[in-house]
């Protein structure tokens, strides 16, 4: 199996497992071969939307679990884009069960879209995104809106 090895948050590595190249290629289709945050084309990346944990995985992720962004995006979740990447669903809080209740925003396209885990996205108002969010997150949401603005 392919692992990739990480730096946390914390700044110990860990290795990660590595969509199988099925998910990867129907990630970057289903993205548009662009980054959702935005809308670059060139050095393109997998972005693991969960945590995987200190130790990392060993279980490849599934779909609905990742999407495209670019080499300059992909880093900056976890610094200073970390409160647009929770509030956009770019990232998912490691606690949560299910990733197809987080909702992500597609900034090119300025749009939200529930992802499936058979690797559709489905389009959905600001108004249905903003209570999956709420449900799933309560009042951090809205501090992290707050955070991004």
């Amino acid at each position: 199996m392919s692992r990739l090895s990480v730096r946390s948050i914390t700044g110990r590595w860990c290795t990660v497992a590595e969509p199988t190249p099925v998910v990867r290629a129907v990630t970057y289709e289903r993205d548009r071969e662009r980054c959702c945050s935005c809308g670059a084309r060139v050095a393109l990346q997998y972005q693991h939307r969960q945590a995987t944990g200190m130790g990392g995985s060993k279980v490849r992720p599934r779909y609905e679990q990742g999407v495209t962004t670019c080499a300059v995006c992909n880093p900056r979740y976890e610094s200073d884009l970390q409160s647009k990447a929770l509030a956009c669903g770019w990232k998912v809080r490691g606690w949560v069960k299910d990733c197809t209740a987080v909702p992500v925003f597609y900034a090119p396209e300025l749009t939200w879209y529930e992802l499936t885990a058979d690797g559709r996205r489905l389009a959905i108002t600001p108004v249905r995104a903003s209570a999956m969010m709420r449900d799933v997150y309560g009042a951090e949401y809205e501090a992290w809106v707050e955070a991004a603005a």
